[in-house]
């Protein structure tokens, strides 16, 4: 049972055993025969002591401790308790699943979104799925746009000669097997993402020389071949754009640190930011870090981006959060677009979701 509730009805019950003795002092029958008030000063000071006990004890279970509070270069704001709350499942166990969100690990609880066009919590295991979240929503069609006009491509060619991108499904597959064997290999094959989609994704079309996640190293040059003559006297470069896929989306993804070594203990949370933070494209803003958490939000904004024959700029939020316990890594994120929110229900939605966030145990 609730503790708050135990203590509210200790509480109640002192002040329904006050009426009474207050009744029972100034009956009729007791103010003939005259009270003996000092008999019972002790009997009010105990009432009232254990009244102000049971209160003190509800103020401490109510207290969340300190807020982080994080707002980003354009304004939206996300508001978190730094010490996340934590239940066990048997107090959540019977919440509304139309409501609330329980994971089939039994790891997390979050607040489901209320808009109708919200796509239901799908369960990503393994490396694959963690690469397909990393970095700048990572489809098939982004990868390979991204790859393509990546300035690395550029530098590596400066070492490497015939570089020649493969297919979508054998990057991931070549990536599965070189990664099976380093330090966060087996934790990798292990961990689950879940991830929430709004609507149906939006095909962007963007200039790659219009700023990230393409100019990573500077501006993002065309490959050779990609110029051509407009007339015999004259070259100029082609408008090179590229088609990336959009959906606003919140997803979790959980490491678990005890497939780790035993004596391996390199996962940590300041560990794991630095080394993918390279998977971040985009410009960071804000970054609140204390221990075992961290919070930080980024943002990337594609100018004379093409959406449906209209253009305009187009920008893409991240906000994301890190947390680590003792035995698993916590990472959420969200990517916002207002471009394609212009009543911001759905940012709405994203800040319940982010800020809903309970762990489980069992």
């Amino acid at each position: 049972m609730d503790p708050v509730k135990i203590y509210a009805f200790c509480i109640l019950t002192l002040i329904a055993v006050l009426i009474f003795l207050t009744w029972y002092l100034f009956s009729e029958k007791r103010r003939l025969h005259g009270i003996g008030v000092k008999r019972y000063t002790g009997v009010y000071i105990f009432i009232l002591f254990f009244m102000i006990i049971f209160m003190l004890l509800i103020m401490i279970q109510l207290y969340e401790g300190p807020k982080i509070i994080l707002t980003n270069d354009a304004g939206y704001k996300i508001s978190l308790m730094e010490n996340v709350e934590r239940l066990n499942y048997d107090q959540v166990a019977l919440l509304d699943p139309a409501i609330y969100y329980i994971d089939k690990h039994k790891s997390f609880l979050i607040d489901l979104p209320t808009e109708p066009l919200w796509s239901k919590p799908v369960v990503m295991n393994g490396l694959r799925a963690y690469v397909e979240r990393a970095g700048l929503e990572t489809s098939q069609t982004n990868v390979e746009s991204f790859l393509k006009w990546n300035p690395f491509r550029e530098l590596l060619s400066c070492i490497f000669v015939d570089l020649i991108m493969k297919p979508y499904l054998e990057m991931v597959a070549c990536l599965d097997y070189t990664l099976m064997n380093s330090t966060y290999g087996k934790m990798l094959r292990n961990s689950h993402s879940t991830l929430i989609k709004y609507g149906e994704p939006i095909n962007i079309k963007v200039n790659v020389e219009s700023g990230m996640p393409f100019d990573i190293l500077g501006t993002g040059t065309p490959p050779s071949g990609s110029r051509s003559s407009s007339s015999a006297d004259t070259t100029a470069t082609e408008e090179v754009k590229v088609t990336l896929s959009y959906s606003n989306y919140f997803s979790i993804t959980i490491l678990d640190k005890t497939t780790l070594d035993v004596d391996d203990n390199q996962l940590t949370l300041a560990n794991y930011f630095l080394k993918n933070t390279i998977n971040l494209s985009s410009n960071v803003e804000r970054i609140i870090a204390s221990e075992n958490n961290m919070l930080f939000t980024s943002s990337v904004e594609f100018e004379d981006a093409e959406i449906d024959g209209k253009i305009s700029d187009f920008q893409i939020q991240r906000w994301v959060r890190m947390l680590e316990g003792k035995d698993k890594l916590y990472i959420l994120e969200l990517a916002y677009s207002p471009d394609t929110d212009p009543t911001t229900a759905i940012w709405k939605d994203l800040k319940l979701i982010f800020e809903s966030f309970i762990i489980l145990a069992e």
